[in-house]
């Protein structure tokens, strides 16, 4: 029986050690994103939940059939213009969230990017691990 030659494509394990090289050249010609002011303005305006109301109206949008929210914008004029006030304040608060989602994953890129030229990462990641479950169970 002749033997088939595999079709799948071989899996590539990380970077070239050029490649790897670029990307940390790059990370390092990154500047700092905001400065510690910045991140206590957006801890405390999180913390106030400036856009509760936004998230609680987008979130009861969603426990209506979309038809009955055409029928009810359609049908009372109060409600057409309190919806289309919300859709704004709901628009504003996802921009404001694309951006907090941007800003943390552009943090845990560079954590991870620093941590890579560690010699032993794993050993790190594997310590810090450890370490998380250890508080965990306190």
């Amino acid at each position: 029986m002749a033997k088939s030659k595999s079709t799948r494509t071989p899996v590539r394990k990380g970077l070239s050690d050029r490649k790897a090289a670029a990307v940390l050249r790059n990370y390092e010609k990154r500047p700092a994103l905001m400065s510690q002011d910045t991140v206590f303005e957006l801890d405390d305006a999180i913390r106030a939940d400036r856009f509760g109301t936004a998230r609680r109206m987008a979130l009861l949008m969603l426990t209506k059939p979309c038809a009955e929210l055409i029928q009810e914008v359609s049908k009372d004029r109060k409600f057409a213009l309190a919806a289309a006030a919300f859709a704004g304040g709901i628009s504003s608060y996802r921009s404001a969230l694309d951006d907090l989602r941007d800003w943390i994953e552009e943090s845990e890129k560079r954590i991870l990017v620093a941590l890579a030229t560690l010699p032993d990462m794993t050993e790190v990641f594997a310590e810090a691990q450890a370490e998380v479950k250890e508080v965990a169970h306190v």
